[in-house]
């Protein structure tokens, strides 16, 4: 499960590093020659991934991975350090 989380969490960071590209590239080169229907819907796509993304920075830094620790500590017996 651990090996999951991290290739889920190298796509979800790829993907936002991927969106921020294509909307720069966009605002710069294309705006002007894309319909707006298309810059809307990257957006939109944009805005997914980020939640995404905010959701694994919260998950790797947050309070649910030491609790993640914790738990797996104790079911494996070991006592957590103070």
């Amino acid at each position: 499960m651990k090996r999951f989380m991290e290739i889920l969490t190298l796509v979800v960071v790829l993907g936002e590093i991927a969106m921020i590209g294509i909307m720069l590239w966009i605002w710069r080169f294309g705006a002007s020659t894309v319909d707006s229907n298309v810059v809307n819907l990257i957006y939109g796509l944009a805005l997914g991934f980020h939640s995404g993304f905010m959701l694994v920075l919260g998950y790797w830094f947050g309070s649910s991975k030491g609790s993640a620790d914790k738990n797996a500590l104790l079911s494996n017996g070991a006592a957590p350090k103070p």
